[in-house]
């Protein structure tokens, strides 16, 4: 499986699924379980809530936790309409990461337009309205991460039921059990559709699931949940992903904040909009070139930029249809008839082309000096992640990095790096990776000074070739602060096997509160979760000074399972941060 896998998160698979080989991971209920009334989601009018919402996917590589991964965090508020069940809904305090989506794939648009969802009385989501300004892919990513947190409740009181549901990924059977008049177990138990032959032949297994939902005395939905899924993705018997997802919610009224007002919104189910192709996602612009410009430039009137994106997936599009426009393009930027926030989305625009005829324009925009520093380094951006990762562009990519401008200079090593990361491990690919492995070594030797060590550092990061594991353990051990965080970032991204006991050997005897939170956060990502571990971490914990690095060590046990050395710590614990987390992973009743 390739590192770009796709995830759920994503919303990328839309395909038919049936049933693999599945195991049934529903908690077993008592002997004599108690009926109790389920609870229910009965928003009032003028109603509000705040919801903190987290959540994080990656995709396992030979069993292997791998360290890239999509993340979502956010705040979810919500207001209670006239009609019953309709809710006016915001997020804010986004932060979206999406380091395991191909380019053309990741949502760039704000995601800051009120929306609305409709939540009936068993806590069923059953529909979406968003600002029309969105793209298909941003309302699917929106649409599939709110689902996450949909536990069905029965109509009649029960202690276990189970449920039709859908989510990005397709048709599910969950499994429920009812803990407490408040408490829920959610179990996934297969994804289905009518037939899962054919020539695509895709199925979906069910590896693991579990969720536990706390509801609201109140009927505003949940008060916390928190759960783990790992699913795997087969076409034609063969594992094409691997994926696991990790997800919390908590309610927090103290961060509401009142979804404006909207105007039309567009109800059409997100699922069931096209995604696939960007001549599919955008049609193109219409016209002569010097019309297909006024019509990109209208898209960013008075300075708006909430429609940057699908301005560039427009005129992405307007390229691949007709190649041509690449160089009209070229000349408007040279005549300086674009602003910041336009050159922007043009390069943008220019990356997600396959054309060839983009990356002659970018090309010409790295060479010609007369063009902005800013405009040559987004240029240089650009010409990575386009197209494939040849010789000849890590060649040029080289030079870049030795460019006199100091801005260029500095985003033609990173880009170096990624295109590293993007080689294929065979073919051109081992060269050029090996081509460029020996420049980044190169680099590392004759850095001037720290800046430029720092530099070269997180392009190996970039890189991810564990065959510079040791240079950067050495720099674990550099006096200054700056060059150990620095090198742990890096390491996370040489792959768990490496990483871990490199950071753990680290982690014991690390002097700074700051680089230790960085290792914690490093050990998270790459999924590191061994015995020894935990005691390392354990020391450190009752030791650690600093509330903020310990709240870091808190969350890499948290999601390793370490309860043990969780609870410990509660008992120790004065921080109420601390204490909170802490709260997250652990069951109350195991703290007492």
């Amino acid at each position: 499986m390739g590192l770009r896998a796709r995830l759920a998160l994503s919303c990328v698979v839309a395909a038919a699924v049936g049933y693999g080989l599945l195991r049934d991971t529903t908690p077993p209920p008592s002997a004599a379980p108690s009926v109790r009334a389920a609870p229910r989601c009965r928003f009032e009018p003028g109603d509000t809530a705040a919801f903190v919402l987290e959540t994080e996917a990656r995709a396992h590589v030979d069993d292997q936790a791998h360290p890239d991964e999509d993340r979502m965090q956010a705040v979810l508020s919500v207001r209670a309409g006239a009609t019953r069940g309709k809710l006016d809904a915001a997020l804010t305090e986004i932060v979206l990461t999406q380091a395991l989506s191909r380019p053309e794939e990741r949502v760039r648009e704000p995601l800051t337009a009120s929306f609305e969802l409709t939540l009936d009385e068993r806590c069923r989501i059953t529909g979406f309205a968003f600002d029309p300004k969105w793209s298909p892919r941003a309302r699917q990513l929106v649409a599939t991460w709110l689902k996450t947190y949909e536990f069905a409740l029965p109509d009649a009181p029960a202690s276990s039921w189970q449920a039709d549901q859908t989510d990005g990924l397709g048709d599910f059977v969950a499994s429920y059990t009812q803990r407490s008049d408040r408490d829920v177990t959610r179990a996934k138990l297969a994804y289905d559709t009518p037939s899962a032959t054919g020539a695509m032949s895709i199925s979906i297994e069910v590896f693991e699931s579990r969720a536990d939902a706390t509801f609201g005395r109140d009927g505003r939905w949940l008060a916390t949940a928190e759960g783990r899924e790992r699913v795997r993705i087969r076409v034609k018997g063969a594992v094409q992903a691997d994926l696991e997802q990790r997800f919390l919610i908590e309610r927090d009224d103290a961060r509401y904040v009142a979804p404006a007002a909207t105007d039309v919104l567009d109800g059409r189910d997100p699922f069931a909009l096209e995604v696939d192709a960007i001549e599919s996602r955008r049609a193109g612009f219409d016209g002569t070139h010097d019309e297909v410009l006024a019509q990109f430039e209208a898209m960013f009137a008075n300075g708006d930029e909430s429609r940057s994106f699908e301005a560039s997936e427009r005129l992405a599009a307007q390229i691949a249809a007709d190649p041509a426009l690449a160089q009209r393009l070229l000349e408007a930027l040279r005549e300086g008839r674009f602003g910041d926030i336009e050159r922007a989305a043009l390069y943008l625009a220019l990356e997600l082309s396959d054309a060839p005829a983009a990356a002659a324009v970018l090309r010409e925009v790295i060479a010609d000096h007369a063009f902005a520093p800013i405009d040559r380094a987004r240029a240089v951006s650009a010409l990575s992640d386009h197209g494939d990762a040849t010789m000849d562009k890590a060649t040029l990519l080289r030079r870049l990095a030795e460019d006199e401008t100091e801005m260029v200079a500095s985003v033609g090593m990173l880009a170096l790096g990624n295109l590293a990361a993007r080689a294929d491990g065979d073919g051109d690919g081992t060269g050029v990776r090996e081509s460029i492995r020996h420049s980044l070594g190169e680099a590392l030797d004759t850095a001037e000074d720290l800046d430029r060590e720092l530099l070269v550092v997180d392009a190996i990061g970039n890189a991810r070739d564990a065959t510079f594991a040791d240079a950067l353990s050495e720099r674990l051990q550099d006096p200054r602060a700056t060059m150990r965080t620095h090198a742990v970032e890096a390491i996370a991204g040489l792959g768990r096997e490496v990483a871990e006991p490199a950071l753990l050997a680290q982690l014991g005897d690390e002097p700074s509160s700051a680089v230790a939170g960085a290792i914690a956060r490093a050990l998270r990502s790459v999924g590191a979760r061994s015995e020894a571990g935990f005691d390392v971490a354990r020391q450190r914990l009752a030791a650690e000074p600093s509330a903020r690095t310990r709240a870091h060590l808190v969350d890499w046990l948290g999601h390793a399972g370490a309860q043990s050395a969780l609870i410990e710590q509660f008992h120790r614990e004065s921080n109420v941060d601390v204490l909170r987390r802490i709260g997250r992973f652990v069951p109350a009743e195991a703290l007492r």
